[in-house]
Formats: C-alpha cells, structure tokens, sequence
C-alpha cells in the first residue's frame, strides 16, 4: 500500500509540474484494483474533487472509468493553460448530465431507469495526455492509474434532450479559423449509455448527480496544436471552441 501511495504521489506532482514526468518502468505489475488505488489516492494528493468523469469498454470487454480532475475542465469559450504539457490529441465525445445518481441498482433496472437519471447530453471535448516520461512503455494498468491518460476537458454549452444519433456525422477540427482534419462520427461502444452501465461496477459509489460522464472518442484521435484556437465541429451541433495557452 505504501508503494501506491507513493505512484499516486508521483503522479500528483506530474500533474503540478509537467517537467516532473514519472518512469513507466515502475507501474508495469500494476494490478486492476491497485489502478484504481492510484487514481483515489492522486486525487487525493491534489485535493480535488471530481465532477468529471470518463468511461471506456476495451476489447478485453472489461469497462473502465477515470475521474477528470475538475482543474483539468473548462467551458467552451475558455482557455487552457498547458504550462508545459504536451498533448497527445483530442477527442470528441457525447456526455451525459446526471439529474439522478446512476448506481448498481440504477443500472439492473434498466435503461429506462438510466435515461431517467440523466437530465440532458452535451458535445464535449477530450484532451490526452500522460504523467509518463515513456509513455509507449505504460502498461494497460498504468494507464488506468494515470487517469486514462486525460489532459483535460472541454464542455460544450449545448444540451440535447436525448442521446444523439451520430453515425456519419462529420467531425471537423479547424485551428485558428483553418480546418486541418475532417473525420467520420461512430459511436465506440454502440452508444453512450452502454459504457456507462458497463462500468458502474468500476465506481463504488455510482455515478452521482450532477455529475457528467462522458463515452469516449466519436472519431479517430484529432490533432492538437501546441496552442492557438481550436474549434472541433460535430454535424450540425454548436462547435466545441476554446484556446490552449
């Protein structure tokens, strides 16, 4: 427990100073649950309190989830301070408001009872990036304990009564008013409800109100520049705009 405790520690201080990366080497007897550790006790250490949260369904089939520190969000329109870090591209994603908790019993009650606990969806975009000096040599688990490798979020100002249909929409990605990648939308995992019920086994306590919970990338990764004005741009949805600093 004491050599988790001082991964989390670690990558706490990554995320303070983007010079301070931590070896990979390290994490790669990482099990599951101890990622899982490590992701508590790193927030923990930077005294945040998540509203923010990710979730994916790998090929393995086993659902994962990640809290998104809420210093790492901002408002389309805002501006993200990198301060140094670098950003491996960017991600697309539908997201789902909570007006409810979504909790085990939630999820074996249905889908009807998971739509009635969300309030409304919204466009978002991810950032990646990753606390390690040699990320290539992360394992899948150092990869969980490392927050799913978020860089951060972006949240769109638009709500949208019900879960969008997406396939085929473009996704455009323009930077300082030029566009520099056209993608094709599809959902990752069939549709945003299906990840989270899948990984509400990976949250003890559920998914609470208020909180948004966003479904992975609708289109292959987007490039990301090391700053300037981004617009990421989903069919005829309000485009995600914000600047990185």
């Amino acid at each position: 427990m004491a050599e988790l405790k001082k991964i989390a520690l670690e990558l706490a201080a990554a995320h303070r100073d983007p010079t301070a990366l931590v070896d990979a080497d390290g994490l790669h007897d990482l099990t599951r649950e101890q990622a899982y550790t490590v992701q508590h006790d790193t927030l923990a250490a930077l005294g945040d309190t998540p509203t923010v949260f990710k979730v994916a369904l790998p090929a393995d089939g086993v659902a994962t989830s990640s809290p998104i520190p809420s210093a790492m969000v901002a408002d389309t329109q805002g501006t993200i301070t990198l301060g140094g870090r670098a950003v491996d591209g960017l991600e697309i994603e539908i997201a789902a408001r909570l007006s409810k908790d979504i909790t085990a019993q939630t999820v074996a009650d249905g889908v009807d009872a998971v739509l009635d606990a969300i309030d409304h969806f919204v466009v978002g975009v991810e950032l990646l990036g990753t606390r390690f000096k040699d990320k290539d040599k992360a394992s899948a688990f150092a990869r969980l304990a490392d927050l799913m490798t978020t860089g951060g979020y972006v949240i769109g100002k638009e709500t949208l009564a019900a879960q969008p249909d997406v396939a085929g929409l473009p996704v455009t990605l323009s930077v300082d008013g030029k566009v520099v990648q056209s993608e094709t939308a599809r959902y990752p995992f069939t549709d945003a409800l299906t990840p989270i019920m899948a990984a509400i086994g990976t949250v003890p306590e559920g998914f609470r109100k208020g909180s948004l919970v966003t479904t992975g990338s609708l289109s292959p990764l987007l490039m990301s520049p090391p700053k300037g004005e981004v617009s990421i741009k989903l069919g005829d949805f309000a485009p995600i705009v914000f600047r990185l600093a």
